[in-house]
């Protein structure tokens, strides 16, 4: 004898159209991978991207709707943007930190640049 919650799973309509957050997972984490490049950009369009990929996993489980496909890839293209984002912005910290150990005081803007054209 099946459950409620059996009875109400079956009784959902399924729907023929994907998932509009699966489609927005899918065009923003694409377009957050060049945008990782920029850290800022890259870190926020990677976090919706990421935020919109789970949406849309969870939208399309169990078949109810199509688009699983585009959520798993704007899900992977988010994560893809994030750890570019998050990787050039801790080595551009890493730069700055060494130019200050190196000249004693928080560098300005021309200091930075000095000490990344004679390689720290």
């Amino acid at each position: 004898m099946p459950s409620d919650r059996a009875t109400a799973l079956a009784a959902e309509p399924t729907s023929t159209r994907p998932s509009r957050a699966a489609t927005a997972a899918l065009v923003v984490g694409v377009l957050a991978i060049p945008f990782g490049l920029l850290v800022y950009p890259g870190l926020l369009l990677g976090l919706i991207a990421v935020g919109c990929g789970a949406v849309g996993l969870v939208a399309s489980r169990g078949g109810r709707r199509p688009g699983r496909g585009r959520a798993a890839a704007g899900l992977v293209a988010g994560l893809v943007a994030l750890t570019i984002a998050v990787s050039l912005g801790w080595q551009g910290l890493r730069t700055i930190r060494a130019c200050e150990d190196r000249i004693g005081h928080r560098p300005s803007q021309d200091e930075i640049e000095q000490c990344i054209r004679e390689g720290l």
